[in-house]
Formats: C-alpha cells, sequence, structure tokens
C-alpha cells in the first residue's frame, strides 16, 4: 500500500540515484580508471613514455564516458523505472514501520483497547481492498480503482486521528484534575468514536464490493460506494482540522475564563 503520507521521490533524487547506478557500472568504471591509472603511471616516466601513458589514459576515459552515455541512451529508463520501485518499495516497508510503533504505543498506552483494535481492522481492510489488484479487469475497474484511492485516503486519515487520539491521552495522563482532564478526554472519545465510524463505513465498502458480480448492477453501487466514502472523508478531515485548531481555541478559552 502506497500510503497518502508518503511523498514523491524528488526529481533531482531520481536523477543522482540514476547517474550513480550508470557510473557505477562496470563498462564505465573499468576503463575510467585504468586510463586514470595510466596518466598518473606515466609522471613517474620519461617523456616519450608519458604521452603514451596519457594518450591511453584519456582513451580509456573517453571509453567510459562513451559507455555512460550508451547505457543512458539505451537503460536509463529503464534504470529510473527501477529506482522508483525500490524507492515506493522503500516507503512501504518505512510506513509499516511506523504502524507498527504506533500499534505498540497504543498497547502501552492505556487499558482502552479501542484505538489499537481500530487500527488493526483499519490494516486488515485496507490490506483486503489491496487484493482488488489482483482481481481480473472489467468495465468498472477505473471506479473500482478510484473507490480504493478514497479507502486509502480514508485510512491515512484515521491513523492521523488515532495519533491525535494517543497524544490526548498522554497529555491528559499528565495533569491532576477531572476539570483539566475531562476536557480533553472528551476531544479523545470524539476522535475514537470518528475512528470507529470510518472503519463501519470501509467495512461496509468491502462486503459491497465483494458482492459485486454483474458489470451492469456495478456503476450504481460502485457511485454511492464513492459517495458514501467522500462524506466520510470529509467528515474526517472536518474532525483533524478541528483537533488543529482546538489547542489555540482552548487557551483563548481559558484566558477568557
Amino acid at each position: 500500500m502506497k500510503s497518502a503520507q508518503q511523498g514523491d521521490l524528488p526529481k533531482n533524487e531520481i536523477r543522482k540515484r540514476v547517474l550513480t547506478r550508470l557510473v557505477a557500472s562496470p563498462l564505465v568504471v573499468g576503463p575510467v580508471m585504468l586510463g586514470f591509472t595510466a596518466i598518473v603511471a606515466g609522471w613517474a616516466m620519461d617523456l616519450k613514455q608519458m604521452a603514451l601513458c596519457l594518450f591511453g589514459g584519456l582513451a580509456g576515459m573517453m571509453v567510459g564516458a562513451g559507455a555512460f552515455f550508451t547505457k543512458w541512451m539505451v537503460s536509463g529508463q529503464q534504470v529510473a523505472q527501477d529506482v522508483l520501485t525500490e524507492w515506493e518499495k522503500e516507503q512501504s516497508q518505512s510506513h509499516i514501520r511506523d504502524l507498527d510503533q504506533l500499534e505498540a504505543d497504543l498497547t502501552e498506552a492505556d487499558e482502552d483497547p479501542r484505538p489499537e483494535e481500530a487500527l488493526k481492522d483499519l490494516r486488515a481492510l485496507v490490506a483486503t481492498f489491496g487484493t482488488l489488484e489482483k482481481q481480473p479487469q472489467n468495465a468498472a475497474w477505473p471506479m473500482i480503482m478510484e473507490v480504493r484511492m478514497q479507502v486509502e485516503a480514508l485510512f491515512e486519515h484515521c491513523v492521523r486521528l488515532i495519533r491525535q487520539s494517543l497524544a490526548l491521552w498522554e497529555t491528559a495522563s499528565r495533569l491532576n484534575t477531572a476539570s483539566a482532564k475531562d476536557p480533553i478526554m472528551a476531544q479523545r472519545e470524539g476522535l475514537i468514536e470518528e475512528v470507529q465510524t470510518c472503519v463501519s463505513q470501509l467495512s461496509q465498502t468491502m462486503v459491497s464490493l465483494q458482492n459485486i458480480h454483474q458489470v451492469e448492477s456495478n456503476t450504481e453501487r460502485l457511485k454511492q460506494m464513492r459517495n458514501n466514502l467522500d462524506e466520510s472523508l470529509e467528515v474526517a478531515r472536518k474532525v483533524e482540522s478541528r483537533m488543529r485548531q482546538w489547542p489555540a481555541t482552548a487557551h483563548h478559552d481559558s484566558k477568557t475564563e
């Protein structure tokens, strides 16, 4: 799964990795190193031998440069594609490690199992949605893929809400009085309930997709799924936006009191 949090590999970084890979080819490095060695060795010889070494060294470097440009023209695009594939794999593995760590943090945080269970359900549902790519394509395929992209976007929003719920719990755990804790825990409760609602929505979407068999009946049902996911995603965004504004609002309210 490609996370929405994962950035695209910058063009400069792509170019750097591709050039590094092409330059590191034995067909490029070998002649260049031999040429350089010949030039260095030539300085220790007489004038005639030095000229031969310089000529041989320059020739070796030119052969290496020629091999580089040939590889660039012939296989540069494939190398770039390989670099992108490796980057996506690295990002995916990094994202999985982050989610594993979040799951561990939730387990250690308190005795409330809901955020941890919601995260596990979300990961399982998104992984199941990923199997859609292995199914035979049909006329509804573009819309199914659009639904899957919405699912992944909703997943990332839910993960951020879960992280925020953990941060709220950590804040509340440092406070001593109920009057200080209660507003924070109420805010956390709202986040957890929203995540649970999204989990239910994703589960319903999965069931609907698994029950689709005929192309003729796909279109309307997929449109309804897409609309439902749009609504859930919009609600998740609003909740996340309110959470960003909440600390400032709470600070202002405390001043006015």
